[in-house]
């Protein structure tokens, strides 16, 4: 069950005092794992829940680089995805570490997954309460 504070509820609404109260940990998490820890939400309206915390105050977010994103993901696997060691799949092609729109040739083996989380990193980065 989630618990948060009718404080933060009053001051940032429902939707932020939930997300508020996963945070409360103290870890960043990417915008994948929060969307995972909060299955109640589409991806829509968490990145409208997320949005409005960032312009409220109530969480900060820090852009990750790609070098940033790969050493975040990255847990030393070779066979199958780069990060993630899957192998039972088609394996996306991902640009690293120059990305094809700034000329890029160079590529590594990735699952849809970790493509889709590394992009997500880069792009939208990691959160946090404020103060953290």
């Amino acid at each position: 069950m989630i618990m948060f504070s009718g404080d933060s509820a009053k001051d940032y609404g429902v939707n932020i005092a939930v997300v508020m109260t996963i945070l409360s940990d103290g870890r960043k998490r990417s915008f994948n794992q929060l969307l995972t820890e909060t299955p109640f939400f589409s991806e829509k309206k968490l990145r409208v829940i997320m949005s409005h915390g960032v312009i409220l105050g109530a969480f900060e977010k820090s852009t990750l680089t790609d070098e940033q994103a790969y050493d975040e993901l990255n847990n030393g696997y070779v066979r199958g995805c780069r990060f993630c060691g899957y192998d039972r799949s088609f394996l996306d092609k991902h640009h690293y570490p120059v990305r094809a729109a700034k000329g890029g040739a160079d590529t590594i083996n990735i699952c849809a997954n970790c493509h889709r989380e590394f992009h997500q990193m880069t792009d939208y980065g990691l959160f946090a309460l404020k103060g953290k």
